[in-house]
């Protein structure tokens, strides 16, 4: 239906986005969370973002439809995803991205039933991740247990 914005978790919408000169990402997600991710050993190795490495390109960082993705100049093919870049920020912090979590489950050809009781020490009641930019930002979540 035109006009209407599909259902996405909060998690994985972005509402602001904002580019450093070290080639990182500040991301504001619909929950409130807010992430740093660089892409400097990771996505900008990748030769179709090879155009991210030009400073004005990467600048033109902006929040892509319905808050899906970071998309630069314009051009669908510079484009990523909110919940990859999440996953990305949250990894670089030290904390454990559901994208780590579906690749080992998927590397030990387990089911989630099968994977439950190895993952229920991290769930967010545990490990609360929740990184910000700025003075302490990067740092590696700590447990409250």
């Amino acid at each position: 239906m035109e006009g209407t914005e599909p259902k996405r978790p909060k998690q994985f919408t972005l509402t602001t986005v904002e580019t450093t000169p070290s080639a990182s990402l500040l991301l504001r997600n619909a929950n409130g969370e807010r992430f740093e991710v660089s892409l400097v050993n990771t996505n900008l190795q990748h030769p179709g973002l090879a155009r991210l490495k030009d400073p004005e390109v990467f600048s033109s960082a902006k929040v892509g439809d319905h808050g899906a993705s970071v998309i630069w100049a314009n051009d669908d093919d510079l484009e990523l995803a909110a919940d990859n870049l999440r996953a990305r920020a949250v990894e670089q912090a030290g904390g454990v991205s559901h994208e780590f979590i579906w690749n080992w489950m998927a590397r030990n050809d387990l089911t989630l039933d099968a994977a439950a009781p190895t993952l229920r020490p991290a769930t967010a009641s545990r490990w609360p991740i929740t990184t910000t930019w700025g003075p302490t930002s990067n740092r590696r979540p700590t447990s409250t247990a």
